[in-house]
């Protein structure tokens, strides 16, 4: 699960690497994101091309009534996203990128857990794989909302986690997106 990611980069950094079209002076860095919060980035594919949109994590779904849910949606584990009626409708057309320079996580189901930061060497941005959504809040306006994909630890990293993160999109001949997971030895933790 993954409940903290490192947001340490410039806007300008990801629209050089992810060729957004747009310019989002709103954002800043952070080097300790979690849920509940506003203002993340994430990437989208749009009718002009890649556009960059400040959210809010974790996704609200539409269905919903208010934001406080009674399930989490934080994560959204992969093998569950077909059955899913919050995340099933959103995989054709709701995927998105969520840039991070690492992510946190914890060694341990109970107290004292061990934390510990994945990131790359290079210290480079990338992205994990995303779904989002657009909820209207209750004064009416539209709230856009992500939530993070998941799914079971390779070998890599089954010794630290019981969960991976889906890294990096990879386009295919089939007009959509597909979701790979790119874990390596060019990861540090």
């Amino acid at each position: 699960m993954c409940n903290r990611v490192r947001a340490s980069f410039e806007f300008r950094e990801l629209r050089v690497r992810w060729n957004i079209f747009n310019v989002l002076s709103e954002f800043k860095p952070f080097h300790n994101v979690t849920p509940d919060q506003d203002g993340r980035v994430a990437i989208v594919r749009s009718e002009k091309g890649n556009e960059g949109r400040l959210m809010y994590w974790p996704l609200i779904p539409s269905f919903a009534e208010r934001m406080d849910l009674p399930f989490s949606t934080v994560n959204a584990r992969d093998d569950r996203l077909l059955e899913s009626r919050t995340y099933s409708r959103l995989l054709n057309k709701r995927r998105c990128l969520i840039p991070t320079t690492g992510f946190y996580e914890s060694q341990g189901r109970k107290p004292p857990k061990i934390p510990f930061f994945i990131f790359q060497k290079s210290n480079e941005p990338f992205a994990l794989a995303g779904l989002w959504n657009m909820w209207k809040k209750p004064d009416g306006s539209m709230l856009q909302s992500f939530t993070i994909i998941t799914t079971p630890a390779n070998a890599l990293c089954a010794e630290y986690i019981d969960e991976c993160l889906l890294f990096s999109i990879k386009k295919t001949r089939r007009n959509g997106l597909i979701v790979r997971l790119i874990l390596s030895q060019k990861f540090n933790h």
